[in-house]
């Protein structure tokens, strides 16, 4: 074994016997924890069905190292119904936290309005500069639904060549915003 922590992350198989003895041998190869998303490898993308948390109960039960269970996490909710059904002992999200970086803060924070997560965020990349691309594709997460009923204003944060400029086009989306809502 590591002198270090070692963590896993796997996909389930059609077949929970396979499933199991999968989680068993990272278990058994040193892996200390083990985070199982709930849909195998060729169920994901737009036709992926639900993740089966049922099988991530019976991982939990097989294995004796902490079990992370991964999918279908939108809402606050979901952890909370998640870590009902599963027993995990915690649980992860990707997709759906970069809509939503208070997705694990609880229900009252999740109704934070898009457009300020947008510019603190924005405000965060001023002091810790990333790529114009990382900024764009983070803006374009937060403010999907927003940006799906105001699709002009989507080619504004497509051509933002700065920081500055998808500061200036989310004040623009705000403007619309707040102008159609009075």
């Amino acid at each position: 074994h590591c002198n270090v922590p070692i963590t896993a992350k796997m996909r389930i198989f059609d077949d929970d016997a396979k499933s199991l003895q999968y989680a068993k041998m990272l278990q058994d190869a040193g892996a200390q924890i083990i985070t199982v998303h709930g849909r195998t490898r060729e169920n994901k993308g737009a036709t992926a069905t639900p993740a089966n948390w049922e099988i991530i109960k019976k991982i939990k039960e097989h294995v004796s190292v902490p079990v992370i269970s991964n999918g279908n996490i939108v809402t606050y909710q979901d952890v909370v119904n998640c870590l009902e059904a599963t027993t995990a002992d915690g649980v992860m999200s990707a997709e759906w936290l970069r809509r939503n970086p208070a997705l694990f803060a609880g229900v009252e924070e999740q109704k934070q309005n898009p457009l300020d997560l947008t510019d603190e965020y924005l405000d965060l990349c001023g002091e810790y500069p990333c790529p114009i691309s990382y900024m764009r594709s983070h803006c374009f997460k937060f403010l999907v639904e927003l940006l799906n009923a105001n699709a002009d204003m989507r080619m504004q944060f497509v051509e933002a060549k700065s920081r500055d400029d998808l500061k200036a086009c989310s004040a623009a989306l705000r403007l619309r915003l707040s102008s159609t809502a009075a």
